[in-house]
């Protein structure tokens, strides 16, 4: 069974390889694309660091 971070994970190295880059710079680049824009003001996400900061 696959869960959610598997499949996540696995995009990620599948964008990474198609970029040239490592999984780390297209997980970022995922997320400044793709999930940055649906947090609304006033919510919470964990940055890059593993800190929770609040939008």
């Amino acid at each position: 069974m696959t869960t959610t971070s598997d499949a996540r994970r696995e995009a990620c190295a599948v964008a990474a390889r198609q970029a040239g880059t490592t999984p780390d710079v297209a997980a970022a680049g995922m997320f400044g694309s793709q999930l940055m824009p649906r947090i609304t003001s006033g919510q919470w996400y964990r940055n890059a660091a593993g800190q929770w900061v609040q939008r």
